[in-house]
């Protein structure tokens, strides 16, 4: 078949408008403007006629199906006015319906427009620069013929694509609907007719599948956008699943591809294309990028964003995102949470592809931004300008290793995944103000200019890093820091960050059993100086402040692991807690020794629940011993370091009094000693001193001398010890004296009586006596 030639099949006529279409327009010349609505529309001849008269109507008109009808025709459609065809739940199939004039509105069922294999200007659905599409929760499927789109332009061609022009179509909009759409020979599945451009396409919350016109040669028509030879338009996808393969030289959205017009090659650029949300698949055809220009075509614009999956596939020559063979490469900006591979069929071509310009495209112009947000992208290349936001975390995949062969800069973040490698060549350079994570390898011969911090591997980070005659050459934060240990091996340390910490490096301990010795040695820090003289990095300090020339030798600080427990304080009363302090060295703690009790134990006695650990309670007086020990790691075996520390318990305050009277029942005018001692709330005994002891009695004219006290009165007598505030009662019973038997003191006739009775009885025994012994 010669190139682009359309193929004759059965004519098709404009359907009634002959003598009956002007019948109509000479009754409706005087009508004035308004919109009509035709309902119950039930085959495909009313269907026409309605056609007709709301095309000579002024107005938004509605044709309106029978509901649920299936209505199949063999002609055309032109609509040349504003018009909605509703199609009412139904089926309509049709070859081609044409918007001439106002929007064409189709909605509320499924549409068939098939013009496969028609003879002359035959889109799925045309739509002319002065009309437009809107395609409104309807289920589509759009077929053109030969040089034309299934949705969108179509050449006035009748015989040869190349002999026609395709007219820009005008805005396409497709919304909450299902629409799949394929282009003719040269021509967009969704766009362009052959040699035509989109005009602007908006897809929102939809499917749609749109496969380019194939082409003889590279002139095949874009998934989404231009025709042969034709640029992608604006394209606007949001929260949509989108299907878009070009035809041979095509770019699966964007341009179509390149046509020779015998004067040179008339190339198909990319859109303006925009993604926010949805997943998004783009294959290009044939040297074309998957997103961008056909043949010989440039990128375009391409913004991705939202929480969209992005997947495109260039192929032999053409970029990923970008030129098509010999095209520059474009913008690309990227942001939200937006996951992007852009990828490669590797097609023909050894040459890395990914976002950028065509095989031998100029990069002048092409730039990459991560705007924002916390996107990932997968691709081999970047090429041209590269950066990475303030604002933005990019993460790059791990399944392939990524070349940067760009001017980049790293102003956030940028983090990569084992086995994935980040190249700089020679000739290309990276500077990084932000941050660079992750563990995928970075390698080549280009330069990085680190300004902020590095924590993913470099190539030659086991060498000297400022040795630029192997490997990357890095500049600013680069710093070589090997440690020596205290065997006499050197292990390599290069950190590119301002501190140890922002460069994701740490300090490793060198704490050992010397050969011959129980006690291990403890590394308590890292310094500059062989002596340990110099003060201790930590993981803040800034390195250009101890190392200005960036280059030194980490030397351990050895102590040996003993420790000390101190007591505060050492002597108690019982009750009272004493707090045992622990004190030692501690692997990499910056400093000769450290409080170490929060990491002791003690013996237990002593040990109160609940309270914290080295505060310690007694209650028996006397002299208590605790051992404190701490647990170490040193080469992988326990060594437990111990101390003892003494506790000098004394008696708490006095509690309670004992008082012992030398008796309890005296003579009037006797005395008493008394004997006092003191106990804590313990039971522990206290000693109280003669001159803390106070004794008062109930009797005022008791005698107290000390602890001595002489009773002139008979009768009971309370006596109260006290001491401080506390005080104990004890009862002494005095009782009177006899009276005095001097001379001259008559006795008195009842002692008298007594005393001569008990002597008569006493004769009386007396007596009898050996009496009673006889009879024995």
């Amino acid at each position: 078949m010669p190139a682009h030639t359309r193929t004759p099949a059965r004519p098709f006529t404009l359907g009634a408008l002959g003598t009956s279409t002007a019948l109509i327009a000479g009754v409706l010349v005087s009508a004035p403007v308004s919109a009509t609505t035709f309902t119950g529309i039930a085959d495909f001849g009313e269907l026409q006629a309605r056609l007709v008269e709301a095309n000579l109507l002024d107005g938004a008109d509605t044709i309106r199906l029978a509901a649920g009808v299936s209505i199949t025709g063999t002609q055309r459609l032109i609509v040349d006015g504003p018009l909605t065809l509703d199609l009412n739940g139904g089926t309509l199939e049709v070859p081609s319906i044409i918007a001439a004039a106002g929007q064409l509105r189709i909605t509320n069922g499924t549409l068939t427009a098939d013009a496969s294999g028609s003879n002359g200007a035959f889109p799925g659905i045309g739509v002319d620069p002065a009309a437009s599409l809107r395609i409104d929760a309807a289920f589509v499927t759009a077929t053109g013929s030969d040089c034309d789109a299934g949705i969108g332009g179509y050449s006035d061609a009748i015989d040869n694509c190349t002999l026609g022009d395709s007219a820009t179509p005008g805005a396409l909009t497709i919304e909450n609907s299902v629409v799949t759409a394929t282009g003719g020979e040269g021509a967009a599945g969704i766009g362009g007719g052959f040699q035509g451009t989109l005009s602007t396409l908006t897809i929102v919350n939809s499917r749609v599948d749109a496969q380019g016109g194939a082409g003889t040669a590279d002139d095949g028509g874009a998934g989404l956008g231009g025709g042969a030879g034709g640029d992608g338009g604006i394209i606007t996808l949001t929260n949509s699943t989108v299907n878009a393969t070009g035809g041979q030289g095509a770019a699966g959205i964007g341009g179509g591809g390149g046509y020779d017009t015998g004067f040179g090659i008339d190339a198909g650029n990319g859109a303006v294309l925009t993604i926010d949300g949805g997943t998004v698949s783009a294959t290009g055809v044939g040297d074309a990028a998957g997103i961008g220009g056909g043949v010989s075509g440039n990128g375009g614009s391409t913004t991705i964003t939202g929480d969209a999956i992005v997947n495109t596939l260039g192929d032999g020559f053409g970029a990923s995102i970008g030129g098509g063979r010999g095209g520059a490469g474009g913008t690309t900006s990227i942001g939200g949470t937006a996951t992007v591979n852009a990828l490669h069929t590797g097609n023909g071509s050894d040459e890395l592809r990914g976002i950028g310009a065509g095989f031998s495209g100029s990069t002048a112009g092409t730039t990459t931004t991560i705007t924002d947000g916390t996107p990932t992208l997968l691709t081999a290349l970047i090429e041209g300008d590269f950066s990475v936001s303030a604002d933005a975390v990019l993460s790059v995949g791990a399944n392939l290793p990524l070349t940067l062969r760009s001017t980049s800069v790293v102003l956030g973040s940028l983090e990569g995944s084992f086995p994935g490698t980040i190249e700089i060549p020679s000739e290309w350079s990276l500077t990084n103000e932000g941050r660079i994570d992750g563990s995928a390898r970075l390698l080549g011969e280009g330069l990085v200019n680190n300004q902020g911090s590095i924590c993913a591997p470099i190539d030659d980070e086991a060498t000297d890093p400022l040795d630029p005659t192997d490997g990357l050459t890095v500049t600013g934060n680069a710093f070589y820091l090997p440690y020596r240990y205290p065997a006499g091996f050197t292990v390599g340390n290069a950190v590119y960050a301002p501190t140890m910490q922002e460069g994701c490096r740490g300090f490793p301990d060198a704490s050992f059993v010397p050969d011959g010795e129980t006690v291990p040695l403890v590394n308590v820090g890292w310094t500059l100086t062989e002596d340990g003289s110099g003060p201790f990095v930590t993981e803040t300090t800034p390195l250009a402040s101890v190392a200005p020339s960036q280059t030194g030798t980490f030397w351990p600080t050895m102590v040996a692991a003993e420790i000390t427990a101190t007591p505060t304080p050492g002597t108690v009363a019982a009750g009272e807690t004493s707090t045992i302090g622990v004190t030692g060295p501690w692997p990499l703690s910056n400093a000769p020794t450290i409080d170490l009790t929060d990491r002791a134990s003690f013996s237990d006695e002593g040990q109160t629940p609940g309270a914290a650990n080295g505060e310690l309670s007694f209650t028996e007086q006397g002299e208590k011993t605790v051992t404190a020990s701490v647990d170490y790691l040193i080469e992988g075996a326990a060594f437990v370091a111990t101390d003892t520390a003494t506790i000098l318990v004394a008696p708490a305050a006095l509690s309670t009094l004992e008082v012992t009277p030398s008796a309890s029942t005296v003579p009037q005018g006797g005395s008493v000693l008394l004997e006092v001692s003191g106990r804590d709330a313990f039971g522990n005994e206290l000693t109280i001193l003669p001159g803390d002891i106070t004794v008062t009695s109930s009797v005022a004219t008791d005698v107290i001398d000390g602890l001595r006290v002489t009773f002139p009165t008979a009768s009971p007598h309370v006596l109260t010890v006290t001491v401080g505030d506390i005080s104990e009662s004890v009862t002494i019973e005095v009782v009177p004296a006899l009276a005095s038997t001097g001379a001259n003191d008559p006795m008195p006739i009842g002692m008298l009586a007594l005393l001569l009775m008990t002597l008569g009885a006493f004769a009386v025994f007396a007596n009898r006596a050996p009496r009673i012994r006889s009879q024995g």
